[in-house]
């Protein structure tokens, strides 16, 4: 994950937060809040994917519904352009994927502005398969 503070969209005192749904095709509501499709993804050969799963441990299930991998080994980037300045990043995720059954089949790097954040996750090792994780992140 990168996210990027030069640049771009402008927050307003009324718009405190940005929310986007990974691999969604259109913005959703959900829980009072408009989370917007996904964009400024890379490299253009990620993949969308979905679940109609039921997500243990949240009401918002069609948060979990669809999202987006890289082919194996490949970084996913987004590179949101913002203005500069400090951010709180919070990423809701659960494992969904069929392929995946245990722990260790699937780890994922966490960087913002190109620096390694943590250890890699293991959503499975966890949370376990179909529950969501949550992180919060600052830089």
């Amino acid at each position: 994950m990168k996210v990027n503070g030069k640049g771009g969209i402008q927050l307003t005192d009324l718009q405190q937060s940005i929310r986007i749904t990974t691999g969604a095709q259109e913005d959703k509501a959900l829980g009072g809040f408009i989370f917007l499709r996904d964009s400024f993804y890379g490299p253009s050969t990620s993949f969308l994917s979905s679940s109609q799963q039921d997500i243990q441990g949240t009401n918002f299930d069609e948060l979990y519904k669809y999202g987006r991998q890289s082919a194996p080994g490949e970084p996913l980037d987004y590179d949101n352009p913002m203005v500069n300045g400090q951010y709180e990043v919070n990423l809701h995720l659960a494992e969904q994927a069929s392929a995946i059954t245990q722990s260790g089949q699937r780890e994922m790097q966490l960087s913002l502005e190109g620096e390694l954040i943590g250890a890699p996750i293991d959503i499975v090792k966890e949370k376990g398969i179909g529950h969501a994780l949550f992180l919060f992140l600052s830089q």
